[in-house]
């Protein structure tokens, strides 16, 4: 779940993961070249329920500003959408010399005149608003940062790489007051995405590190394969931390399986976790010219995700087909019916070995009277009970003059 962040509002970004504290020399303003941004280890905890995501989204007076600072006056949260109207309040200050002209009387009357003037400040007032509109089913990455040496309050956020329908990403970024605030909300986020994961997407694990494409790296590390990559930060309380990952370690085998770049990484941890909470994963790094290998300990961010998800389907029943019995069966002759006092029914001619009849005990020469109490008075009916399906609980039949009800029920 981690993320180079996106340059904007012409920000020079430090590089991620450098140290720095909140007694910075200098402080910086939004916009800021020198405005120190610092990348925090981030994996979403997934909610309890979608509810309870909302409820958190909703609280939003109290909870974080848009990027600018600005404050949202109204917002609704729901698993669909999320869509606020923020409102900044500025106060313009304006300076401009307002020049004076006199002149001074001298001896004999001479006059020399002079101009002078003085700075006057005013000040105006101005609102400004901003929609924001976020659809969770298009939320594929979620940064924290901390921005040390900013002046105004807000030093925590945290950012949503959006993908959106045309395939182009974008970034939201907000701001908070507490880091404890800027997780809660990046998991609210993170929930809804989860919820709308009706396609089988699952969070890829992090790992905390990030990297990013320095020509001559390889060379100057001394690696020469064409595989791998070099970590440029490791995030504090990270699995690679525990690990022993460093800066400058080339990363390039990971379960046994190449690893040509971060992406390759947080899907193999996925595919190594296969749903368990947690698992161990063997890692090969090269590292002042020798090969390391180390293990890192990964968590399921996707912990809790199925009762999110709306529940599978349920496939219809197939439509029952038609019963086999196993039998071979005719018309009764004349001669037969007047033996057995009958007008009408069906003669069992043979019984196939292994078949639901020979299950149920019929016998060749059984007269059949009726299958489940529908009667079989002829061989049309016989194959019409035959064709509707379903299960065979009991046949009736004629033998030897007594009439049997035979049972073995049976699925066909």
């Amino acid at each position: 779940m981690t993320l180079s962040r996106t340059i904007r509002l012409g920000l020079a970004l430090a590089a991620a993961g450098a140290l720095f504290t909140s007694n910075a020399a200098f402080a910086a303003d939004i916009g800021d070249r020198d405005l120190q941004t610092v990348q925090i280890y981030y994996q979403p905890t997934l909610m309890a329920s979608i509810d309870e995501a909302i409820a958190v989204l909703n609280a939003l007076h109290e909870s974080y500003s848009d990027w600018r600072g600005g404050r949202p006056t109204s917002g609704i949260a729901t698993k669909a959408h999320v869509d606020l109207h923020t409102n900044i309040h500025y106060t313009d200050t304006n300076s401009q010399w307002v020049p004076s002209w006199g002149g001074i009387i001298g001896p004999g009357g001479s006059y020399t005149p002079y101009m002078g003037g003085s700075t006057q400040t005013t000040q105006s007032e101005r609102d400004e608003g901003a929609d924001i509109s976020v659809t969770p089913a298009q939320i594929n990455q979620i940064t924290l940062w901390n921005y040390p040496n900013l002046e105004r309050d807000f030093k925590y956020g945290f950012d949503l790489q959006i993908t959106g329908s045309d395939g182009k990403a974008s970034v939201k970024s907000f701001r908070t007051s507490t880091i404890d605030i800027a997780h809660r909300l990046a998991d609210a986020f993170a929930t809804l995405a989860a919820a709308n994961f009706t396609d089988g997407s699952r969070f890829t694990p992090s790992w905390g590190v990030t990297t990013k494409n320095v020509p001559g790296k390889f060379a100057k590390l001394g690696w020469t394969r064409n595989t791998g990559f070099v970590v440029d930060a490791v995030f504090a309380g990270s699995p690679a931390q525990a690990a022993g990952l460093a800066v400058d370690d080339v990363i390039f085998e990971a379960s046994g399986q190449p690893v040509p770049d971060i992406d390759t990484l947080r899907k193999i941890g996925l595919k190594a976790l296969n749903g368990k909470p947690s698992n161990q994963v063997p890692v090969k790094v090269f590292r002042g010219g020798q090969t390391l290998e180390l293990t890192a300990t990964l968590t399921d961010p996707n912990a809790g995700i199925e009762k999110l998800l709306p529940p599978p389907a349920v496939a219809p029943a197939p439509a029952a087909g038609p019963i086999h019995l196993g039998i071979a069966a005719r018309a009764l002759t004349p001669e037969e019916a007047k033996k057995a006092k009958r007008t009408a029914g069906v003669v069992i001619a043979s019984v196939d070995k292994g078949s639901l009849a020979e299950q149920m005990a019929i016998q060749t020469g059984d007269i059949l009277l009726s299958i489940n109490g529908a009667p079989v008075p002829d061989m049309e009916a016989l194959k019409k009970v035959l064709a509707a399906g379903g299960e065979v609980t009991t046949v009736t039949v004629l033998r030897a003059g007594k009439t049997l009800t035979l049972t073995g029920v049976s699925k066909m």
